[in-house]
């Protein structure tokens, strides 16, 4: 975690580490965390597979299916796989 907060001070714009954070944070069931990261890497870069597919996590694990069902399709249509 301490390697991406160092990136992120670096480049506050990277997609890519602030979706990498939210995998993390999903990981440790930070889930309102994870998809703060996930928003903004979507925000970011909004062809960023990564990001969709680790905010439907946070969602599912929130209890919000509707919204989760929706990025994983998203992130599906961007060519993640699981």
């Amino acid at each position: 975690m301490a390697d991406l907060n160092k990136a992120l001070e670096l480049d506050p714009k990277s997609s890519d580490a602030h979706a990498a954070r939210a995998r993390l944070h999903n990981a440790e069931k930070n889930f309102e965390k994870a998809l703060e990261d996930a928003s903004k890497a979507i925000e970011l870069d909004a062809t960023n597979p990564l990001a969709y597919a680790q905010r439907a996590l946070s969602f599912r694990n929130l209890g919000r299916e509707k919204e989760a069902d929706t990025d994983i399709a998203k992130a599906r249509s961007l060519g993640w796989s699981e």
